[in-house]
């Protein structure tokens, strides 16, 4: 059975988070209100074809982030000696009982050394493997680009994203774009970047995403208690 590609689990594991996140959401502003609960399917559906429209890009920007500035780096190359060609003695008989004595070398097999070590470097970058070391020049370069560049992105992606599936017009997006951008990565600022830190340093990358929507569930339910003053 075929394996399902990261970029698909990452996308399915978002709208989980999601979906949680805002029924939590949900029945958090009814308890606040005090009114019964009733699940506003609209605002699920949105919130869930967000992050089907969302992740896709986020994971592809994790893993160029990844992929550039690799968060470790592979250990010090093996000392163990290169296998050298052997001599082997081969017998054979002819047909006429002719007893021969041929000397072969036999050739260890012998793969791409540039393909050999990149491929052990991307899978102990991307696996935390114990065997690795954080580079953590690499890690400050991720750090600064994925809490400017990527919140900023993330952040006006997710204001115009949901307003558009909410059926505001340009205006409405752009004034809010303007009106709410530096407000929501100003807040954010209070928690995201320990979250980056530590995934960076101790998340493999296939679980990143997982941990920030996770993360993400418990800061909205945090933000929702706040509000209401609980």
């Amino acid at each position: 059975m075929p394996s399902i590609p990261p970029i698909v689990n990452a996308t399915l594991q978002a709208v989980v988070f999601s979906a949680t996140s805002n029924i939590i959401a949900q029945a958090l502003t009814a308890y606040q209100k005090d009114k019964p609960f009733a699940l506003d399917t609209v605002a699920l559906t949105q919130f869930v074809l967000f992050s089907i429209l969302s992740t896709p890009p986020n994971f592809l920007w994790q893993e160029w982030l990844e992929d550039t500035f690799p968060g470790h780096t592979a250990s010090a190359p093996s000392t163990k000696p290169k296998q050298e060609p052997k001599e082997m003695t081969r017998v054979f008989t002819t047909s006429s009982g002719e007893v021969i004595e041929r000397k072969i070398l036999s050739r260890p097999p012998s793969p791409s050394a540039a393909e050999e070590k990149k491929t052990l470097a991307t899978v102990e970058a991307r696996t935390n493997s114990p065997s690795s070391k954080l580079n953590i020049r690499n890690t400050a370069y991720k750090f600064l680009l994925d809490q400017t560049v990527g919140a900023l992105l993330n952040t006006i992606g997710f204001i115009a994203g949901l307003g558009a599936l909410q059926g505001k017009t340009g205006e409405q997006l752009s004034a809010a774009i303007k009106k709410e951008s530096v407000p929501m990565i100003v807040a954010g600022y209070k928690l995201w970047p320990l979250v980056s830190i530590i995934s960076f340093t101790l998340i493999p990358f296939q679980w990143r995403l997982a941990f920030g929507s996770l993360v993400g569930v418990g800061w909205g339910v945090f933000l929702s208690l706040a509000a209401g003053g609980h």
